[in-house]
């Protein structure tokens, strides 16, 4: 009957739409992932949003920094989330214990350890607000700076937390140099 699809055709659909999902799996960039939107939604910042661009690098795919600028110029505040696949597994766990070394040197304090968040998580930096999340083989970083001190490292890391969460949902999706 015509405007009835059949089942065959139906069928052919449905494998085109998932084989459509299935390419659509590591293609994003960072700043199309984890959209500027959702960022002003969950940061504590106060100041507008000015843009999003790739991080460290303008044309890095798997990192963006998300900037909020008062007018003025007077004060600025980001959130920069960047992920890295240093090789396999276990590189990116020495990654992670290299990193946890490095900020008892540097800052003479223990990294404070996050459970339930990827295979390993912690928060480090001097104000313990920069989260680093091992998943497979994956470091995750996310640093929420500024606008200090009327937002709180408290509010910083409650921000780091909850973007940890999304991120590890969508991870998948994220296109990688």
């Amino acid at each position: 009957m015509p405007g009835i699809p059949s089942s065959r055709n139906v069928a052919c659909l449905l494998l085109g739409l998932a084989a459509g999902v299935a390419q659509a799996a590591g293609t994003r960039p960072m700043c199309e992932l984890m959209k500027p939107q959702e960022i002003k939604a969950i940061a504590p910042f106060t100041l507008p949003f000015v843009k999003a661009e790739g991080w460290p690098l303008t044309s890095s795919p798997g990192g963006c920094r998300y900037v909020f600028k008062a007018a003025d110029g007077s004060d600025q505040a980001t959130v920069a989330i960047g992920v890295t696949r240093p090789g396999s597994t276990a590189d990116a766990r020495s990654a992670f214990d290299q990193h946890a070394s490095a900020h008892r040197d540097l800052w003479q304090k223990e990294i404070e350890s996050v459970a339930g968040l990827g295979d390993a998580a912690s928060f480090g930096g001097e104000d313990r607000t920069g989260l680093k999340i091992i998943q497979k083989s994956l470091v995750i970083d996310i640093n929420l700076g500024g606008q200090y001190p009327d937002v709180s490292d408290a509010q910083k890391k409650a921000a780091s937390l909850a973007l940890g969460k999304l991120l590890l949902e969508r991870v998948s999706q994220l296109k990688m140099p």
